[in-house]
């Protein structure tokens, strides 16, 4: 692999990252409706300082990159694509190579050739 591909992986790599953590910090979905028919609860400061502090929203360009990201991910086939968005994710190699029934070394070389298809073809598209 050159330095253009290690790039090209590295970058595409990140972005995924970046995607995953975009889709982990949007708010989660609610009916307002089930919400309403609780009374207002005064709180004090003491119990609001102990509160641990919520998850900054994303941006709006960051939602749209993650759309971008997702998009350019179903180009991957279905294992890649679900390796790819695991390692996004941190999952430990451990686990992954629980999963998919094989070494670690066998698991990153599949990684890494997944990263390399994929920013190919990403590539050969623009």
């Amino acid at each position: 692999m050159n330095t253009e591909q290690k790039k090209a992986t590295l970058k595409l790599s990140r972005r995924l990252e970046e995607a995953f953590d975009t889709l982990r910090r949007l708010p989660p979905f609610f009916l307002r409706s089930k919400l309403v028919s609780w009374p207002d609860v005064v709180q004090s400061s003491c119990s609001l300082l102990a509160k641990v502090p919520k998850k900054i929203p994303p941006s709006p360009r960051a939602i749209d990159q993650c759309e971008e990201t997702i998009v350019l991910l179903f180009k991957a086939s279905l294992d890649a694509r679900r390796l790819l968005w695991a390692r996004a994710g941190h999952i430990p190699w451990r686990i992954l190579c629980h999963e998919y029934g094989v070494s670690h070394m066998t698991l990153r070389k599949r990684h890494t050739e997944a990263l390399r298809d994929l920013a190919q073809r990403i590539e050969n598209d623009l």
